[in-house]
């Protein structure tokens, strides 16, 4: 009998050491996600491995694999694991050992659990190459995330390269939609230029020997920014040889009018060539032009009107000459392109109907800047193409006359007076969009490396490219990159990431100036940072938190740049019929409160995060952590939307932006919820100020004025129960369990201990 006890007893101690081990600062599962504290530990980095099976109840068939390892300027290591299951890589799935002296301090990430892995593939035999498991059709296969637990999928870029879609395998629906969204030998020079933020700036540029031009390229940040509107349409870049010159098997499209990116999709993959292949970023980099100026200052000018008395047509069968003639019975479309150095890509367009001449085109609410180098003109009639439905489907567009603009007083250039009479009005030395991205891009680039540490997006000083300008078309080309004109994005579609900016739209509700603002500049440089380190999923909280990331070091830029006192707005002075774009400080807010941003976790204006729209609310939800972000920087007082009363004191930005930064490129994994980004943040400011600083009860304080939960519990009755637990009850192989007896369990994502 003594023996029966004392085994049930050791028994029990042992369910409690493993409890208690595996409780030890909040390392309980929830779906996956753990944070476990390992300084007591005395855990060598090769034997944590080891230790991966005794902390978390996982799939048979489970394999680890090294991806990578580096130290942090505190002289903390981390290294990153990733997890198979019978060869299949676990989309997402981290573990990251952050090791100190050769001793493991935290462990924290994302796995799948035995109890979440999916039956055996039924109707679909899994297939293999190159030792890598894949569909019938060879397609590489996945373990995904849903709500229902994880699936077997395939994932395949979207025909326009916009988005990851993942696949069932067995069912064929799609199970989710992530979207993607960088030489020169001359002489270095300081320039100057009217910018549409921040007034006169000075920048560095280059002087161009051969050609005697100032262009806007910073040799010793390697940032460049570069007029996108000469980008060739896709067509034609084909038509170039850029296929062939990279890959001579390559069978170019036979007499195809019209080239849709679903054909082109299905071409690549005819030819097995991706885009990283074609190293698309060299060819547009090579064949776009540096925003550029005869003098050391750049600027621009604005078209008010362009004025046609007359314009000829030629008929191109019998070459008899006759006026533009509209009538009120016979109307005439005109499309007015406005581009950059005559090129096929639109700076901006206009269209109007007309029943008589003379036309004056009204520019001033289009053309808001033409760069000093000089900008064309190309007048157009359309015809456009109707279904059967009436619907709209496109557009054919006869060429009539093309002229050159330049800011002198003939304004005017490379027209007949036999064919065209027409004349202009405009305004010299206008602010221009080029000068706030060259000039941003460098005070960012500053920010990263004298303030955190960081060279370029990557840490390695690769170029930054900064595009604007970017092609549009009314007809049918399809260009490789093209923007929402106010919008700004940092793009992944090819082998690097580079910038991309809008230049804004005055004719909507939602009109918006040239998104080149500082904050706004940095925020997309921050995203960079993020698919260089977190790599957060663009879904739901992860890339609400991503958003978040971004909102909270481009508001530091900000206000590095401009001072601690600059309002907590992103995209100040951008939107022209409110005052902001997003409010740090009141979320709520946002538009002025046109758009508002929850300032508590899943209170008033939280997004469910499966919706389809935005993503799940990426661009809404990051209200709760830029709430918090604001409390620990400045601080203050009020009761969220639980009902919670609160009082934080800000600690300054100097020292909230180091804790923001770190949480971001040293704990943040793919798929982190926030819970798991405030057990992150306490641990990266006790990295920073120690484990009992003041700075740790401020953090802790904020998440919990915007009801965030870091978990803790120092109560072992939270965790060991008297009785079964109410929620769906495993074994430690993942197999529910319907009558549980004495013994350890898994209940609601951690290990408890039934008597």
């Amino acid at each position: 009998m003594r023996k029966t006890v004392f085994f049930l007893f050791a028994l029990l101690v042992t369910f409690s050491v493993l409890v208690l081990s595996s409780s030890t600062a909040h390392a309980e599962l929830r779906s996956g996600h753990f944070f476990k504290s390992l300084q007591d530990e005395n855990l060598k980095a090769d034997r944590a491995v080891e230790c991966f099976n005794q902390w978390f109840a996982l799939p048979q068939e489970t394999e680890w694999r090294k991806v990578g390892e580096r130290t942090d300027k505190l002289g903390m290591t981390r290294i990153e694991y990733r997890q198979y299951v019978g060869g299949v890589e676990v989309e997402h799935s981290q573990v990251l050992l952050h090791v100190k002296n050769g001793r493991v301090q935290m462990a924290n990430g994302t796995v799948m659990e035995a109890r979440q892995t999916p039956a055996r593939l039924r109707r679909n035999t899994m297939m293999y190459r190159n030792g890598t498991p894949t569909d019938m059709l060879g397609r590489q296969l996945y373990l995904i995330s849903t709500n229902d637990g994880y699936r077997y999928a395939t994932k395949v870029l979207s025909v326009d390269y916009d988005e990851w879609i993942y696949t069932d395998v067995e069912t064929g629906k799609t199970l989710k939609r992530i979207p993607t969204r960088h030489g020169i030998t001359a002489e270095p020079v300081q320039v100057s230029g009217k910018s549409i933020f921040s007034g006169e700036v000075t920048m560095n540029g280059v002087l161009d020997s051969e050609s005697g031009t100032y262009m806007l390229c910073d040799q010793q940040r390697n940032i460049h920014t570069l007029i996108g509107a000469t980008i060739p349409p896709l067509k034609k870049i084909i038509e170039n040889g850029l296929f062939t010159e990279n890959f001579p098997n390559f069978e170019p499209p036979v007499d195809d009018a019209e080239l849709t990116w679903e054909k082109f999709n299905k071409i690549m993959e005819d030819n097995n060539i991706s885009l990283t292949d074609l190293d698309l970023i060299t060819y547009i980099t090579r064949n776009a032009p540096y925003a550029s100026s005869s003098t050391p200052t750049f600027d621009s000018y604005r078209f008010k009107t362009v004025t046609f008395d007359r314009v000829t047509i030629t008929d191109s069968e019998s070459g008899v000459q006759t006026d533009l003639a509209p009538t009120e019975e016979n109307p005439i479309t005109l499309l007015l392109n406005i581009s950059y150095s005559g090129t096929e890509g639109m700076i901006e367009q206009v269209i109007e109907t007309i029943t008589s001449m003379p036309v004056t085109f009204d520019l001033s609410d289009f053309s808001d800047e033409i760069p000093l180098a000089g900008a064309a003109i190309g007048l157009y009639s359309v015809q456009y193409i109707y279904n059967e439905n009436g619907q709209q489907i496109g557009a054919n567009k006869t060429p009539l006359v093309s002229l050159r603009l330049e800011p002198d007083a003939s304004c005017i250039k490379n027209w007949d007076a036999d064919q065209v009479s027409a004349s202009c009005v405009y305004e010299k030395n206008q602010p221009w969009s080029a000068v706030d991205i060259h000039w941003g891009m460098e005070k960012t680039y500053d920010y990263f490396l004298n303030v955190l540490g960081r060279d370029s997006y990557d840490g390695l000083g690769s170029p930054i490219y900064n595009l604007f300008y970017l092609p549009q078309s009314l007809g049918n080309d399809i260009y490789v990159i093209t923007i929402v004109m106010n919008n700004a994005a940092a793009m992944y579609k090819f082998d690097r990431p580079f910038m991309v900016y809008g230049m804004g739209n005055h004719l909507n509700v939602d009109a918006m100036k040239p998104v080149v603002e500082l904050s706004v500049m940095a925020h997309e440089f921050t995203h960079m940072v993020t698919g260089k380190t977190a790599k957060l999923v663009y879904q739901g909280e992860s890339g609400a938190l991503n958003e978040s990331f971004s909102d909270l070091l481009g508001i530091s830029v900000k206000k590095y740049v401009r001072g601690n006192d600059s309002p907590w707005i992103i995209a100040e002075g951008v939107c022209e019929n409110y005052s902001n774009m997003r409010s740090m400080s009141f979320p709520k807010e946002s538009m002025d409160g046109f758009m508002p941003c929850p300032d508590t976790y899943k209170g008033q204006y939280w997004i469910d995060t499966e919706s389809q729209a935005d993503y799940g609310g990426v661009h809404t939800n990051s209200g709760v952590q830029n709430k918090w972000y604001y409390l620990i920087t400045d601080g203050d007082t009020g009761t969220n939307d639980n009902g919670y009363n609160y009082a934080v004191s800000g600690m300054g930005i100097e020292k909230s932006q180091q804790i923001a930064y770190r949480t971001l490129v040293e704990y943040a994994t793919a798929e982190a919820q926030y819970a798991d980004i405030c057990l992150a943040s306490i641990q990266a400011t006790k990295d920073l100020y120690g484990n009992n600083a003041d700075e740790v009860k401020i953090v802790q304080q904020a998440w919990k004025a915007v009801g965030v939960s870091d978990g803790t519990t120092t109560d072992i009755s939270d965790i060991v129960h008297t009785a079964a637990p109410t929620q769906a009850v495993f074994d430690l192989q993942g197999r529910p369990v319907s009558s549980p007896r004495h013994g350890l369990y898994i209940s609601n994502g951690r290990k408890v201990i039934i008597k």
